[in-house]
């Protein structure tokens, strides 16, 4: 899991989709837009911001292409644009 301007963390569980679905959940609740999820075509090390990237001020991130839209589950509102007319 990528954490914006730390490194990144490695999940073990039998309980990977369960807990995904929490982190999405919360990442929507707070932000009103679905959590990104990405899946490399190559070893995950290479997209991973490890601990010595940080020091160095090093941010590694997956590029967008990468980024698996299937994995969205909540629909997003498109921000409405009120006019005031007097």
């Amino acid at each position: 899991m990528h954490v914006k301007s730390e490194y990144d963390y490695e999940f073990e569980s039998d309980f990977r989709r369960e807990i995904f679905d929490a982190f999405k959940y919360v990442y929507y609740n707070l932000n009103h837009t679905n959590l990104p999820v990405y899946g490399v075509p190559d070893k995950l090390k290479d997209y991973a911001t490890s601990k010595k990237d940080i020091s160095n001020g090093v941010e590694v991130n997956p590029r967008e292409e990468y980024r698996m839209l299937k994995e969205d589950l909540y629909e997003e509102k498109k921000n409405s644009v009120s006019s005031n007319t007097t």
